[in-house]
């Protein structure tokens, strides 16, 4: 029996294959790889494990500029006149601050007059000239809406000038020209906001199976860990794929994202996989399907992270009674502790005495739904949010205070208006969250600080307890799938596929979830003749979980005639 194993190195047969590269490359093995028993047994293929030195490029060059800075636009022409264009490179970046420092280089004067991190959210002081941004560009330096011109304006309303070609409307203006402006980012500069999350190992030396909408030879799903700096896998249970052939004299190795889009490193060391082969019995009663959120967003347009329809490249036709089973799932980083059910504030300013002349006036502030892995980002999150409120959080000997700093009236009284979720975060007692269970929102009252030596009384409120930022982080998550027979649960009958346990340790997780089941959980197929296959994960009060946008979700379901 053929069994060994063999490791693939990017730097390796360079004479031969010359164009290999750190992300896709060819290795020539120094004898040929076949089976004892041709026709009875086959050759298979197994990831064992994966090295590789973690410089992958941020931000991939796009065919448009990302800034543009012009002086008018030839209407007869249409196109700019006096015009600039900037593109980011594709190079790597140690940390935010050699980014910011390119940017100053790079930026100054000819595009905006000042750049800088405050509170590691990026600051841009325009330089009063008619200057776009792209949307890539401004969500990759944090903005999810901006200031400018003492207006708020949130991302999705794009630049428009009847003169200029139909490319342009993909941009923002961020200043209208003979104006200094001054935009903070609400959300924290990440420079791996854009990085692939996962690592697909795919090889043509394995038979194409089904993956999502097409037929593909992904050797394994790896999650990548931007916080380190190399990165070593090895996977738990080892999965088998069936040769192409039943012999084997070079292997190919790719490395794509989860958008099946080529990985760009950087130059360095070569990246290294090691593939365990096999001589087995080719007869099997089992077969895997890999699926993605991102398979069929074509088809179905409302596909997102957490519920999303994979249409397969044919229709599955089972005979008798088959099962099936969660085997693999690999979940996003960061899972959002604020989010859209609970990312609103309101500051309402009532009169004491009410009457006709007196009206209580409702500010609504809106948080962007994001991840805040620490106190001093929380607070970040919260104040780049509050704008011209006249509110503002800080960390008081480490318990949330939040302060009215406009001037307060003796006849009005102040209240915050939270969901429960984000007063648990901020670091409201938790007997007082669950004192009314019916009741989504609570109501918090300002008191006001009169001391006899302050001319300014403040308004103000110290959140009892300190912040929690894994207060509305969900236990579990549950994975919901059309394929399986309804299970009871409680009072009702649901698809219910697998209840996966979240760690709180694993929240700041940057390398996301991934989750390799020792012992497979399968249920019977409810229907043996199949063409796409949904899936909802939700929490257990029923919300959608949320990530970042644009996160990954990866499954591996098993199928099997015997259990």
């Amino acid at each position: 029996m053929s069994e060994g194993v063999l490791f693939a190195l990017s730097n390796s047969s360079l004479d031969i294959y010359p164009g290999n590269t750190r992300s896709s490359y060819t290795n020539r093995l120094p004898a040929t790889i076949s089976v004892s028993k041709i026709g009875v047994s086959g050759l298979w293929l197994s990831l064992e494990s994966l090295a590789i030195e973690n410089s992958i490029i941020p931000y991939k060059k796009s065919e448009d500029p990302d800034i543009i800075t012009f002086e008018e636009i030839d209407a007869s022409h249409k196109k700019f006149q006096s015009y600039e264009e900037f593109f980011i490179p594709e190079r790597w970046f140690e940390n935010s601050r050699t980014f910011i420092s390119f940017l100053q280089r790079e930026c100054l004067s000819l595009f905006f007059r000042n750049v800088y991190l405050k509170n590691n959210a990026v600051v841009i002081h325009t330089n009063g000239r008619k200057t776009l941004v792209s949307e890539r560009f401004l969500r990759f330096l944090g903005f999810t809406e901006y200031n400018t011109v003492n207006k708020i304006f949130q991302l999705g309303s794009v630049y428009f000038d009847s003169r200029l070609e139909t490319f342009y409307k993909s941009y923002y203006i961020i200043d209208i020209g003979s104006q200094y402006n001054t935009l903070i980012a609400n959300r924290i500069l990440d420079l791996n906001i854009f990085k692939p999350q996962i690592l697909k190992v795919v090889t043509p030396s394995i038979k194409d199976y089904i993956c999502g909408g097409s037929y593909k030879n992904v050797l394994s799903v790896i999650p990548l860990d931007h916080s380190k700096s190399a990165l070593t896998f090895i996977p738990r249970i080892k999965q088998y794929f069936r040769a192409n052939s039943d012999f084997i004299s070079n292997i190919v190795i790719h490395f794509l994202d989860e958008s099946d889009a080529p990985i760009n490193f950087a130059v360095g060391p070569p990246t290294i996989v090691k593939v365990r082969f096999k001589e087995m019995d080719t007869n099997t009663s089992t077969f895997h399907i890999q699926i993605s959120n991102l398979d069929s967003n074509n088809i179905y347009v409302e596909n997102h992270y957490s519920s999303f329809v994979s249409k397969l490249p044919k229709s599955i036709q089972l005979k008798d009674k088959w099962y099936v089973a969660l085997s693999r799932i690999y979940l996003p980083p960061k899972i959002l502790n604020i989010t859209r059910h609970m990312n609103i504030i309101e500051f309402v300013i009532e009169p004491i005495e009410k009457s006709k002349k007196s009206m209580t006036r409702i500010l609504k502030i809106s948080l962007p739904p994001t991840f805040c892995s620490s106190i001093a980002e929380l607070l970040t999150v919260l104040n780049n949010s509050m704008l011209e409120s006249g509110l503002e959080f800080s960390n008081y000997q480490g318990k949330i205070q939040c302060i009215y700093n406009k001037k307060s009236q003796s006849n009005e009284q102040y209240k915050l208006k939270l969901h429960k979720k984000l007063a648990g975060i901020l670091g409201y007692r938790q007997d007082k969250l669950v004192e009314n269970i019916t009741d989504e929102f609570i109501i918090i009252p300002f008191s006001i600080d009169n001391e006899i030596n302050n001319p300014s009384p403040r308004t103000q409120y110290l959140f009892e307890d300190e912040p929690n930022l894994e207060h509305s982080i969900p236990p579990w998550i549950f994975v919901y799938c059309d394929l399986v027979k309804p299970s009871i649960m409680g009072h009702t009958s649901v698809p219910l596929l697998k209840i996966i346990p979240i760690e709180y340790k694993s929240v700041q997780n940057l390398a996301g979830r991934y989750y390799e089941f020792d012992t497979l959980e399968y249920y019977e197929l409810g229907n043996n003749w199949f063409q796409s296959i949904s899936f909802h994960l939700r929490t257990h009060d029923g919300y959608f979980i949320s990530f970042e946008e644009g996160a990954s979700v990866q499954l591996t379901l098993s199928f099997s005639q015997s259990i």
